[in-house]
């Protein structure tokens, strides 16, 4: 679009500083010929006293999906659309239910891509075992992360090329103490630790990230210590507090410039 590359290019050329929380994102801002003063990659915060891990609330979540003790879920949050790669993590659904009777997966979130998947739950032998539980507000969905033993974000490229690369329903399972499976995109990978909190796999591979879910479903002990560790993560570089220092002294920096 010719008209927003000029009046994003102006906008930009008048910015002391652009921030964005993936570098993805700044990359792209210079490909559209803007002339970047100062750059800074700065994540989201999250309210690490508000979210964090707890049993408490997922108790009727519990009763109202029919899960027993012994099942073990797997969550994913957001908008059912392409970037999100929903569809990929349910192809690789398909063999990890073959293996494991009694894993669940809970996605919450909405959108244009609903009918497709629920289609790819039948035809790939998944009803009853993947739960569409729709869009929730922000006090509700706490609920859901208690609920969860894995958090997973299968996110991809779509065919535009809009990715989601630090996608705040990541940041918000970290801090309740979730261990991840997520796609290794630049963004993901500053908040995801390969083997510390987490698995990165290569977007759209179904293979590398059933191996990955299938890891943390069959140990409760590396579930455990990679949840330990999101929320240890969160706690030092994702809080309001720590993410607001970063802004504080990227405004020093611009004005004594």
């Amino acid at each position: 679009n010719g008209i927003f590359k000029i009046l994003a290019n102006f906008a930009i050329s008048q910015a002391r500083a652009v921030v964005a929380d993936s570098p993805v994102f700044i990359d792209k801002v210079k490909k559209l010929g803007a002339k970047i003063k100062t750059s800074k990659i700065i994540p989201y915060p999250v309210d690490v006293h508000k979210l964090k891990p707890s049993l408490k609330s997922s108790g009727k979540l519990k009763e109202k999906f029919g899960l027993d003790p012994n099942n073990i879920v797997i969550l994913a949050v957001g908008r059912l659309v392409e970037k999100k790669g929903f569809r990929y993590l349910l192809e690789s659904m398909e063999n990890i239910i073959k293996k494991q009777k009694n894993v669940r997966l809970i996605i919450v979130g909405d959108g244009d891509l609903r009918l497709t998947l629920e289609e790819l739950v039948v035809r790939e032998n998944l009803k009853g075992y993947v739960i569409f539980a729709g869009s929730k507000n922000r006090e509700e969905i706490i609920s859901y992360y208690s609920l969860a033993d894995i958090f997973v974000m299968p996110s991809v490229a779509d065919e535009k090329g809009n990715i989601d690369d630090q996608p705040v329903a990541l940041l918000e399972a970290m801090s309740c103490g979730l261990p991840i499976v997520a796609t290794n995109f630049p963004g993901i990978s500053m908040t995801v630790e390969h083997n510390i909190n987490g698995f990165l796999v290569p977007q759209k591979d179904v293979n590398k990230m059933e191996i990955a879910l299938m890891k943390l479903i069959l140990s409760s002990e590396l579930r455990e210590k990679m949840g330990s560790k999101s929320r240890e993560i969160s706690l030092k570089k994702l809080s309001i507090g720590t993410i607001g220092k970063e802004y504080i002294n990227l405004f020093k920096k611009i004005l004594t410039k």
